[in-house]
């Protein structure tokens, strides 16, 4: 389940929700919410997960589990908070870049994952979201791949972020199949994406 959250002062530390059943993915990725949220889980559901990290890192975004859980379960939103909290100057939220920056690889995998999903319906901003992350991680793991991205809009966002960049060693182009289809969609498109 998932329930509102309150900071001190009685605000709602995000959006209200828009449906009753949702997912993760949905709810940030395409019901537009951007603050947080207080979750609640079934003992026997969440024993089913575990968060994974990589390459011997010691912390990985806890949404890289839920959006694990999308895959089996929906969740049952409650516009009623159930927890009022205070950040911390050495919380977590406060201290957000470092934990990306020590962490690039749990991070490099959250994003190739969400990259995978279903974007139908996902906005412009959420998807120049998604591909910056990826991109930024893959140049700190210094793993650069193409085909975790399945939706060709993103792919094309992905080229136009990436092409003017370059490795010591290499130049960071699509392979020109795929620099063929991106081409041929502009000129279709009308160089316009929606």
């Amino acid at each position: 389940m998932c329930f509102l959250k309150y900071d001190q002062n009685r605000d709602n530390m995000g959006n209200l929700f828009k449906n009753k059943k949702t997912t993760m993915f949905d709810l940030y990725f395409k019901e537009g919410e951007t603050g947080e949220k207080a979750l609640v889980f079934l003992a026997d559901i969440r024993k089913k997960y575990k968060h994974r990290l990589e390459n011997k890192e010691n912390f990985v975004t806890e949404a890289r589990m839920y959006h694990q859980m999308d895959l089996d379960y929906q969740m049952l939103c409650i516009n009623y908070p159930i927890m009022i909290c205070e950040y911390q100057e050495e919380g977590y939220s406060k201290n957000t870049k470092k934990q990306l920056k020590e962490n690039p690889y749990g991070y490099y995998e959250y994003f190739k994952e969400i990259l995978q999903r279903d974007f139908k319906g996902v906005t412009f901003s959420k998807r120049l979201y998604a591909i910056k992350h990826y991109i930024l991680f893959s140049y700190l793991t210094k793993q650069y791949q193409t085909k975790p991205i399945k939706d060709i809009k993103n792919k094309i966002l992905y080229y136009l972020l990436l092409l003017p960049r370059k490795n010591k060693n290499q130049k960071i182009l699509p392979p020109k199949n795929e620099l063929k289809i991106v081409c041929f969609f502009f000129f279709l498109r009308g160089f316009y994406l929606p």
